[in-house]
């Protein structure tokens, strides 16, 4: 994880743009990798950063932001036992989350990459 927030941060679109399509595809395989407790607050920070980035990039940060949660709520399932648990390892900050995806839909650029189509 480290050296792929590391690639986020990257001074190169490409990089950074690989490296977000490359998390989203770790959520697809491993929730437990995609939410580790570690990284995870700097990781969704560094989303954050993401969301400010060029339309292309933006737009794969959205995607992943949509696999991270879809990972945070199978591992809840799982350490809780229910199929519908209360809270998730994003609970938290969720309201944060969503009001700055919706910030990003209503970007000038958005509908260059149809940001709109990843919420």
């Amino acid at each position: 994880m480290p050296i792929l927030m590391e690639a986020m941060c990257d001074t190169s679109v490409v990089v950074r743009d690989t490296a977000t399509w490359t998390f989203c595809c770790m959520c697809e395989v491993s929730t437990y990798v995609a939410i580790y407790a570690m990284h995870l607050k700097q990781f969704v920070h560094i989303l954050f950063d993401g969301l400010k980035e060029e339309a292309k990039v933006a737009k794969k940060v959205c995607w992943t932001f949509n696999c991270l949660a879809e990972a945070s709520y199978k591992q809840a399932e799982r350490n809780k036992h229910q199929a519908q648990p209360e809270t998730s390892c994003l609970s938290e900050c969720f309201q944060f989350i969503v009001e700055r995806l919706r910030e990003t839909t209503e970007r000038p650029d958005g509908a260059q990459v149809q940001m709109y189509m990843c919420i």
